[in-house]
C-alpha cells in the first residue's frame, strides 16, 4: 500500500473541495511518499440523480492495454471502399439478439441509410449476418470473446452482470478499430433504430466542432428545447464520434475503465459518463448543443443531440411526441423505458 499509493488513492475530489484544502492534502501526501512528485489518480466521482456511483479500478489491471480487433481487411468490401471521412452507422449484436440487430439494419436502409455495419460479438451472428446479406465483421477479444462464445450463447447479456461489462470492453474496443481507419460513426445499441438519416446533421455548422455528441436520458422535449437537459445520464445506445486524435485518445481510456473497473456496474454509460464529466462540462455559448467536457487531463467538445430529433421509449412510445402538431421529424429512436428484461431476450424491446 506505500509503495504503490499513488494508484490505490483515489485523488482528492476538486467538487468537494470549497476550502480549496486540495493543494495542502496533496503536498502532505506527497511529503509521506518520499520526495520525488507522485501523481495522483483523478477522482472520478460520478453524481447521477439522487445518487453517486464512485468507480474503483483493480490496481492489478490498471494501465494494462487491452486487445480488440476488427481488421480493415475484414471489413465487407462496402464499407472498405469508403473514403476517410465518411460517416459509418454502425451496431453490434451475439447471435442470441440476431433478429433485433437485422431489424436495426432493415430499418437503417429504409430510413436510405447504406454505409452500415454490424460488429459480430460470436460466430452465431456472422452466419445469421451472411444468411440475410447484411454487411458484418467479426470482432476479436481475445478470452473476451471465448467467453461471449460459451458462457454468453443464447443469453441476454444485460441479464448476466459478469458478462456484460466484458461486451461493453468489445464494443467500445471495436468502435476505436473503426475511428483509426479514419471513419466518423454513429455507434447505434441494436435497439436505437433508425427513422431518418443522422449523417448531415453533423454536417452542419452548429455541430462541426462536436468531436463526440449522444442524447440524454431525459424526457421533457420542452425543456430541452429551450437548453439542453444535463441532469440525466448521456445514453451509450446512440453516439457520434468523429475520427480524429481526440476521440482516439477518449474510446482507449472508455475503453480501458470498463475493462479494469472492480464493480461490475460501472458498463460502458458509466463510464462514459464518469469521463466525460470528470470536470463540469462547461457550455460553449448561449445558443449552443456544445459543451467542453472532459478527456483525461485534456478535454474535448461534446454535443448534447436534441431530444426532439432522437426520442426513447417514453418519448416516443409514451408520449408520441413525434406526433404533436409543430414536432421535428424524428431521426432514431431507443427502446428505453419498458419491461419484460428476461433471462434468454429482451422481450420488452422486441415488442416495441
Amino acid at each position: 500500500e506505500i509503495d504503490r499509493a499513488a494508484e490505490a488513492f483515489c485523488g482528492w475530489d476538486p467538487k468537494h473541495d470549497h476550502k480549496k484544502e486540495g493543494p495542502k492534502f496533496e503536498a502532505y501526501a506527497s511529503s509521506l511518499l518520499g520526495s520525488s512528485p507522485i501523481a495522483l489518480h483523478f477522482c472520478e466521482h460520478f453524481h447521477g440523480g439522487a445518487g453517486e456511483v464512485q468507480r474503483f479500478v483493480n490496481i492489478g489491471s490498471a494501465g494494462d492495454y487491452t486487445s480488440v480487433s476488427a481488421p480493415f481487411d475484414a471489413l465487407p468490401q462496402s464499407v472498405r471502399q469508403l473514403p476517410k471521412g465518411s460517416d459509418l452507422i454502425i451496431t453490434f449484436a451475439t447471435g442470441s439478439v440476431a433478429t433485433m440487430a437485422l431489424n436495426w439494419a432493415a430499418t437503417a436502409r429504409k430510413a436510405g441509410v447504406d454505409s452500415i455495419l454490424i460488429g459480430a460479438l460470436d460466430e452465431k451472428m456472422m452466419t445469421e449476418c451472411e444468411k440475410t446479406n447484411t454487411p458484418c465483421t467479426l470482432i476479436r477479444g481475445g478470452n473476451i470473446s471465448k467467453l461471449l462464445n460459451t458462457d454468453g450463447a443464447a443469453q441476454n447479456l444485460r441479464s448476466r452482470p459478469s458478462l456484460y461489462p466484458k461486451m461493453s470492453v468489445l464494443k467500445v474496443g471495436f468502435y476505436r478499430e473503426l475511428l483509426s481507419y479514419g471513419f466518423n460513426i454513429w455507434a447505434c445499441d441494436a435497439d436505437a433504430v433508425l427513422v431518418g438519416d443522422p449523417r448531415p446533421l453533423m454536417r452542419q455548422p452548429e455541430w462541426a466542432d462536436a468531436h463526440v455528441a449522444a442524447a440524454t436520458d431525459c424526457i421533457d422535449i420542452p425543456l430541452d428545447n429551450r437548453y439542453p437537459l444535463l441532469h440525466c445520464d448521456l445514453n451509450t445506445g446512440l453516439v457520434f464520434m468523429r475520427s480524429t486524435p481526440e476521440v482516439l485518445d477518449f474510446t482507449a481510456r472508455w475503453r480501458e475503465h470498463i475493462a479494469s473497473a472492480k464493480e461490475l456496474r460501472i458498463r460502458d454509460q458509466a463510464a462514459f459518463n464518469m469521463l466525460l464529466k470528470q470536470r463540469p462540462l462547461m457550455s460553449k455559448g448561449r445558443h449552443t448543443r456544445l459543451f467542453t467536457a472532459s478527456n483525461g487531463p485534456e478535454q474535448l467538445t461534446l454535443g448534447v443531440l436534441p431530444l426532439s430529433r432522437f426520442l426513447n421509449g417514453h418519448t416516443y412510445f409514451v408520449q408520441h411526441a413525434h406526433t404533436l402538431p409543430g414536432a421535428a421529424p424524428p431521426l432514431a429512436v431507443h427502446m428505453t423505458y419498458q419491461f419484460a428484461e428476461g433471462a434468454k431476450f429482451a422481450y420488452g424491446k422486441r415488442q416495441r
